[in-house]
Parts: structure tokens; C-alpha cells; sequence
């Protein structure tokens, strides 16, 4: 084989793998193929994020970067909303100023919103402050604006949901050990959804692409747990504003959750829980 031929082979094998960081559609798995858009309608695409045992970190960071990262983390440990003002401006004048240090600043962010449910709405808050304040950086992808390089770690974690790779070797552990595992990536999962709710409501998430994941948990079987309680809490963090968006889209989507909870798969505890909360109480909150 000659070497045009060999160098056509290796091209055409580096466009079909696509970007690890945003799972690419393959036209035999339609309940995942609307590609996830940012608020003006562009299609995010996150490349250049590779999959290790903790998920999405940045490729191969220099020292360098290190330093700046744990900066980062020291930082966001700190975070309190009597502190925020003050730590904001610290954080912006640390230099994210490239942008293989903004992918790894943003995976950094994500899993200090998602595990800290009761922050969740101070990391959304500074997500919004940073998409303005950030300098708009590019590499050789083009450019990675804040907010496309935010909701495409978030859409990768969604598409992960129930495949994460820590769910691998299970069986191999004690029952405390795995209860332990599968209560912390339900954690996580709980927290991604709550995070794109609170970045739909400060507008970083559209309402059509939004509207899409509630479609895709709705579109779930009666047995499948770790679909339906992020279902619920998506719903509960913005129910009210999809609701003033479409009532009748609203109605359908209780329709399905009521559906749901009768259905002999469904533990009673979850009959009892999901259809109460949603049914009931998060109406009467908003």
C-alpha cells in the first residue's frame, strides 16, 4: 500500500472517531441524536476531553497548568456567598487564558456544582457572571466560548448516565462498597440535571434543548430508577418557567410521570415518593 493511500486511511479513521468530549449521534440510536445547542441555537461540540477513571479531565495538563488548578480548587473550597464577590475576582485574575486551561477549569467547576447540591445555584450564578467576564479563547478546534465548553461537559455526563464507567467491577465489591458507589453517582446524575436547570434558568440552556432531555428521561421504563428521580428533580428545579412556557406540555409531562408511578415495575416507594412530589407538592411550590 502506498503512502497517499496509508495517510487517506489514518484521515478517514481520525474523522470517524469524532470528539470524546460530546458523545457524536450514530443514526441507530435515535433517543440520543438531537445534538445539544447553547442558547443562540449553535450545536456544542467539546473536543479534545478525554475519558479516565474519574471521567472528563484535561489531556496531559503541564505544571503549569497544575499550579493554576490548584489554585482553582483552593479557591472554590473556599466559595460562600458572603465570600463570592471577593473570590469571584480572585478566580478571574488567576489567567485562564488558554484553552486547554478552560476545559480543564470548567470540568474542575462542574464537579464542585454537582456535588454541592446546595450550591448549586451560586455555581449557576457565577457560570452567568463568568460567560460575560471570560476572554473568549480558541486553539486549533477554533473557538471555545465559556458557555459551550460548560453545556457540553454537561451534556456528556448526561449521556453517560447509567453507562458511567465507575459502574464497571460492581460485582466485585463488598455491598457496603457498592452501595456506597451507586449512592455517589446518583448523587452526581441528581446534581448534573439540577445544574442544567439552574443554567436554563439564568439562560444558558435553551428551552428547546432542555425540553429535549426532559423528553429523553420521560422516555424511560418503569424500572429504571436512575431515570425517573432525575426526571423529578429536573422537573422540580424548572417546572415553574416550562410550565409559563407551555401548560399543555406541562400536563403531558405529569401525564407520563403518573403513567410511570402506576406501573407494576415501580416500587412502591416510588409510586408513594415521584407521584406526590411532582403530582402535588412541586405545583403548589411554584
Amino acid at each position: 500500500m502506498c503512502s497517499s493511500d496509508l495517510r487517506k486511511q489514518a484521515e478517514a479513521a481520525k474523522a470517524g472517531r469524532g470528539g470524546p468530549g460530546t458523545p457524536k449521534s450514530r443514526g441507530g440510536n435515535k433517543k440520543n441524536a438531537e445534538p445539544l445547542r447553547d442558547k443562540y441555537g449553535k450545536i456544542v461540540e467539546i473536543k479534545a476531553l478525554e475519558v479516565s477513571e474519574n471521567r472528563w479531565k484535561p489531556s496531559k495538563p503541564t505544571d503549569d497548568e497544575e499550579k493554576v488548578y490548584k489554585q482553582i480548587k483552593g479557591l472554590l473550597n473556599k466559595l460562600t456567598l458572603e465570600k463570592f464577590d471577593k473570590l469571584y475576582q480572585e478566580l478571574l485574575e488567576i489567567g485562564i487564558s488558554t484553552a486547554s486551561l478552560l476545559r480543564g477549569f470548567v470540568v474542575i467547576l462542574y464537579d464542585k456544582a454537582v456535588l454541592e447540591p446546595n450550591f448549586i445555584g451560586m455555581y449557576a450564578q457565577m457560570c452567568q457572571r463568568l460567560a460575560k467576564d471570560l476572554p473568549e479563547l480558541s486553539d486549533d478546534d477554533g473557538v471555545l466560548p465559556f458557555t459551550e465548553v460548560l453545556v457540553g461537559k454537561c451534556r456528556s455526563e448526561f449521556e453517560l448516565m447509567g453507562k458511567e464507567p465507575e459502574r464497571e467491577n460492581l460485582e466485585g465489591l463488598s455491598a457496603e462498597d457498592r452501595d456506597h458507589k451507586l449512592k455517589k453517582l446518583r448523587q452526581r446524575t441528581l446534581g448534573n440535571v439540577e445544574f442544567i436547570g439552574e443554567l436554563f434558568k439564568k439562560q444558558m440552556v435553551g428551552l428547546e434543548e432542555l425540553e429535549g432531555l426532559v423528553n429523553k428521561l420521560l422516555d424511560t421504563s418503569p424500572d429504571d430508577h436512575d431515570n425517573i428521580q432525575p426526571l423529578v428533580k429536573l422537573l422540580e428545579s424548572v417546572g415553574k418557567p416550562l410550565e409559563a412556557s407551555s401548560k399543555d406540555k406541562m400536563d403531558g409531562y405529569f401525564g407520563r410521570i403518573q403513567e410511570l408511578a402506576g406501573q407494576a415495575g415501580l416500587s412502591s416507594r416510588y409510586k408513594r415518593s415521584e407521584e406526590r412530589r411532582v403530582g402535588k407538592e412541586c405545583r403548589s411550590r411554584w
